[in-house]
């Protein structure tokens, strides 16, 4: 057991280990947990006792919970890089809006930390909605992300769109028996069956943390839903299966902040069975689905026999990152870290069976990021890698099976001393070849070309580039975060062997929106925008409306 929980704990630096503090002593954290609004922000605002009344009903992070989330003890040494990754974790909760921290050396040469956070509304209640060119009722929730004030989150969801109609039950914490470990356990109902799922996880928690274990278990019936691109008669076919699946992850960092290696293993079976039929959906009404005729069963032949495996690999990776932060790039006023620096792991193993699904194979992957900051610029990039090479196969067909490239690459230009606007310009692309697994994309959607619906042009492969003017209002704060964008968007899609898909042609769009955070510097965006397509290939559509949350893009 001592070696365990060593090997999960790290060694204690040097500077602990023999009793000497590099940067000083750590006397005392001082914690400020707020509800949404702190008493500064309250102060004697019109509307002050609105701000009350919300917090009054909201059950605000217990401070304790947020002393266990910081790098450093009391007595223990100071470290000035400890105490910046705390921040970064405790803005990556899900729960917290915004984090500020500060510290002092006292007369005494010793170090007092101030910690002040600010909650995001915790408790929902309410419906999915999409209002794509029409409102479109999707389901409701109910649910709580920090129940008690300790991280803890418990939901209910029915979702009832297109090929879905599901009801699931999710219990998480993050931090499990009061250990930095995340654990989640989710069941509930499909419209074909049932699920399960189940993940435990102990994180790198920051820089200088060197280990990383993660388990997952999965059951699931679903279906895989294909748009055929006709708005009449036959609009889906549904192909269903079960997918029943183990993984455990296990990952070892050295080195130091900065230049670290990692080496690491993984297992992976799945376990993929179709489950019934293939069904064809007339005029979108999945309602009423009837068995699919012998043609249109065809054209999912490629795809029609899922392949299962068993899997064991290794992983290597380089990590070469630095952390900066900013305010107002993917978000309004909130801050967010951006990551500045190189990435690269890849895996490669062995398939050590398959049911019968396919020949034994070798497998791979890597996955890469580089980002960097140059006056007024700062530029991202994703890139993911994919693919597995059949030991044997027919003399007609490739033995480079299931190949996968895709990724994105940003570009953020912000006047120098201005967190009111800002420039946007980027490329999001996705390559498939040879798939041998349900799959199908579409060109349209909030990551497409937003002119067209996320059920419009299905596709194999989409490369679009886009621009955006974002605008930061200052109106409404410390309430609500509002601001302001226009965009443009250009991009195609290719249909390669995939069932219906469509050689798109290059498609154009344009359009804006608003962007709200509540409260004001919250790590969470809602966009509403409206996008009209143009030029010849747009045919004199409509515009098309749509509300989303936006991940921010910079941080690793």
């Amino acid at each position: 057991m001592v070696v365990v929980v060593s090997a999960i704990a790290g060694p204690a630096p040097a500077a602990a280990q023999i009793g000497v503090c590099q940067q000083g002593r750590l006397s005392q954290i001082d914690i400020r947990n707020n509800s949404l609004f702190s008493p500064d922000d309250i102060g004697t605002r019109r509307f002050s006792w609105a701000l009350s009344v919300v917090n009054s009903m909201h059950l605000r992070t217990r401070a304790e919970y947020l002393r266990n989330q910081v790098l450093l003890d009391e007595g223990g040494c100071y470290d000035a890089e400890a105490l910046a990754a705390s921040v970064r974790n405790i803005r990556e909760l899900s729960f917290i809006a915004r984090v500020e921290v500060g510290s002092r050396q006292e007369a005494d040469s010793t170090w007092v930390v101030q910690l002040e956070t600010w909650d995001e509304w915790s408790l929902g209640a309410g419906v999915y909605f999409d209002v794509e060119g029409e409102f479109q009722f999707q389901g409701f929730y109910v649910t709580e992300t920090n129940a008690l004030g300790r991280g803890l989150r418990m939901s209910f969801r029915y979702r009832k769109f297109r090929e879905r109609n599901d009801r699931s039950l999710t219990l998480a914490s993050t931090r499990f028996l009061g250990s930095r470990v995340r654990a989640s356990v989710a069941a509930g109902a499909t419209r074909t069956g049932s699920f399960f799922r189940q993940e435990f996880a102990y994180p790198f928690v920051s820089e200088t943390g060197g280990l990383h274990l993660q388990s997952n278990l999965q059951y699931e019936d679903r279906e895989k839903s294909y748009f055929t691109g006709n708005e009449q008669d036959l609009t889906n076919v549904l192909f269903p299966f079960t997918d029943r699946r183990v993984s455990l992850l296990a990952r070892r960092r050295f080195g130091v902040p900065g230049a670290l290696t990692l080496v690491g293993g993984e297992m992976e079976v799945l376990r993929r069975t179709v489950s019934g039929p293939v069904q064809q959906v007339m005029s979108k009404n999945f309602e009423t689905p009837t068995t699919a005729s012998d043609s249109v069963t065809a054209l999912l032949r490629p795809q029609a026999s899922p392949y299962s495996y068993v899997r064991l690999g290794v992983t290597l990776g380089l990590r070469r990152i630095r952390f900066t932060s900013a305010v107002g790039l993917d978000l309004v006023s909130g801050v967010q870290d951006i990551a500045l620096g190189t990435e690269l792991t890849l895996a490669v193993g062995r398939t050590l069976g398959t049911w019968g699904t396919s020949v034994a194979d070798t497998y791979g992957w890597f996955e890469g990021f580089a980002s960097g900051q140059l006056g007024p610029v700062l530029a991202n990039a994703n890139v993911r890698g994919e693919g597995r090479y059949l030991d044997t196969s027919e003399s007609e067909m490739s033995r480079w099976r299931d190949m996968r490239l895709s990724g994105r690459g940003l570009f953020y230009v912000r006047p120098p001393l201005s967190t009111a606007q800002v420039f946007t310009t980027g490329v999001r692309f996705n390559v498939r070849g040879n798939i041998d697994q349900p799959y199908q994309v579409v060109l349209g959607g909030e990551e497409g070309v937003r002119g067209y619906r996320d059920d419009e042009l299905p596709t194999s492969s989409t490369l679009v580039g886009f621009v955006e003017e974002r605008v930061n209002l200052q109106w409404l704060r410390p309430v609500v975060d509002l601001g302001l964008t226009v965009f443009a968007d250009y991009g195609r899609g290719w249909a390669h062997d995939i069932p219906f898909g469509q050689d798109t042609g290059w498609r154009a769009s344009i359009g804006g929106g608003i962007r709200i955070g509540f409260p004001a510097g919250t790590g969470s965006i809602t966009h509403v925008e409206v996008a009209w397509p143009i030029g010849r290939a747009g045919g004199g559509r409509g515009p098309v409306l749509r509300t989303y949350w936006s991940p921010i893009e910079t941080n690793r």
